[in-house]
């Protein structure tokens, strides 16, 4: 099975107004499935370091500052048996807005893992953004994750590189792309509005041990990304 966002799991809250700000998913997540979350706070004090996903077992991968006030961030876990459908941001510093969406991913045969992450620099005023570029990724199919963070609800969005959008709302864009071969990565997307806005990517990899793939005999801390391609000791 290809990696694919599961659609009918797509959630959001895009128009709470204080911390925390919470989304849900419709269903249970699958265990072994990829949750990610794209979060925005802004207003008051609030700054990107401030922000956090406070529900259980979620890792940032990547952040950035809008301005000294407002920030965007990436989050990621792998869905646990009985996985909560709840996810919550909260942000220090009384901001004015939290937006918060919420996604799934399938199609892994083993761990979903954090691969490659770059960030973008802001700037005020713009009608478009770039995410930054990662570094090479280390597999081949990968699910790619675009999040910009904006001071408006854009419109007449598009992006460059073969990334689709899946929200544009209030002070919140994200995109996605998935992917069949190792590069270097990078989308801008753009809008018609001017305003502030900072770009962040993140690529995630499947990693498949020996066992999970079937090829008995292999061991020793051995594992498999989904290229095929062998990193011993666990290292990729």
């Amino acid at each position: 099975m290809a990696l694919a966002r599961v659609t009918a799991q797509d959630a959001s809250n895009t128009g709470a107004t204080s911390s925390p700000a919470s989304a849900t998913y419709p269903s249970t997540p699958t265990q072994g499935n990829l949750l990610v979350a794209v979060a925005v706070a802004a207003g008051g004090t609030t700054n990107e370091a401030s922000m956090s996903i406070t529900s259980a077992g979620w890792t940032k991968a990547v952040g950035g500052a809008i301005s000294a006030s407002s920030g965007v961030q990436i989050w990621y876990k792998v869905a646990g048996a009985g996985e909560s459908t709840t996810v919550t941001l909260t942000a220090s510093g009384s901001p004015t807005a939290c937006r918060l969406a919420i996604y799934e991913y399938d199609g892994f045969v083993g761990t979903p893992t954090l691969d490659k992450t770059a960030a973008g620099v802001a700037d005020t005023g713009v009608t478009s953004m770039s995410t930054g570029t990662t570094a090479t990724t280390t597999a081949a199919a990968e699910a790619l994750v675009a999040a910009i963070g904006i001071n408006n609800t854009p419109a007449g969005i598009s992006w460059t590189n073969s990334f689709a959008t899946i929200l544009a709302a209030s002070r919140i864009l994200t995109g996605e792309r998935i992917v069949a071969a190792a590069a270097a990565y990078e989308t801008t997307a753009s809008w018609t509005t001017a305003a502030g806005a900072i770009g962040i990517l993140a690529t995630f990899k499947d990693v498949v041990t020996a066992v999970q793939r079937g090829i008995g005999g292999i061991g020793g801390g051995l594992s498999l990304p989904s290229t095929g391609a062998v990193a011993v000791g666990g290292v990729l």
